[in-house]
């Protein structure tokens, strides 16, 4: 007795045909793949903002201010250097503190003696930038009680107040080397530093690196200003 086949083909068959969809799609994904490796999309170009010091517009004048702070004697210095909408180096002032708080107070201290500086010098309208991110929002905060720098703070609104026009606001390390700079140059042996006809040899390559790349600057609305 011989049994019928038609099972057998039947199964033969399918195979046959899900044999040829494979080969299809496998056909089908290696042209697309070969498609994209000949033809490579273009990626965007991510333009990177400006990260260096930046002038002030005409009219205004520009105080850099850093706070240095000693742990290890609890004793500090302020750096502040000016420059006008040129980028053009006005003056630097360095001062030595035999006792400090703590950075923070520091960094407060070397705002109040920028401010000082700028004032004495006849600048009337002043961009104040600080590298110290935590005293603009302390400066921006309703609430100083809680601050060990809460003083210093109220005296630098009050010296705000001496200017036609105030903008106080953050700047990142990079942009505030020459009063980082400047901070250095004063010590326990050698309290009071200024310079008003040219810049400190130890910073001049910051002035000059500066001068030579930096933007005009605008001011934004939303900057704290008074």
């Amino acid at each position: 007795m011989h049994l019928p086949n038609l099972p057998v083909t039947i199964q033969i068959s399918s195979l046959k045909i899900h044999g040829c969809q494979h080969a299809s799609i496998w056909a089908r994904d290696t042209a697309t793949d070969l498609w994209h490796i000949l033809h490579p999309q273009k990626q965007p170009s991510i333009q990177k903002s400006y990260q260096g010091w930046k002038k002030p517009p005409p009219s205004w004048m520009k105080c850099n201010v850093d706070g240095a702070f000693y742990d290890s004697f609890h004793s500090g210095a302020s750096g502040a250097v000016l420059r006008d909408e040129n980028g053009v180096f006005r003056g630097a002032r360095a001062i030595w503190y035999a006792n400090s708080l703590n950075a923070l107070t520091m960094e407060a201290r070397a705002c109040r003696d920028g401010l000082i500086f700028a004032r004495q010098h006849g600048v009337t309208r002043l961009i104040l930038e600080t590298d110290c991110e935590a005293l603009i929002k302390l400066w921006n905060s309703k609430d100083l009680q809680r601050s060990e720098a809460a003083v210093i703070i109220n005296e630098i609104k009050e010296l705000s107040f001496s200017f036609n026009a105030f903008v106080f606001r953050f700047t990142s390390r990079l942009c505030n080397q020459v009063a980082h700079g400047c901070a250095k140059l004063v010590s326990a042996t050698m309290t009071w530093g200024e310079w008003l006809l040219e810049a400190p040899q130890s910073v001049r390559a910051y002035l000059n690196n500066d001068c030579n790349i930096s933007p005009d600057l605008g001011i934004n609305q939303h900057e704290t200003a008074a």
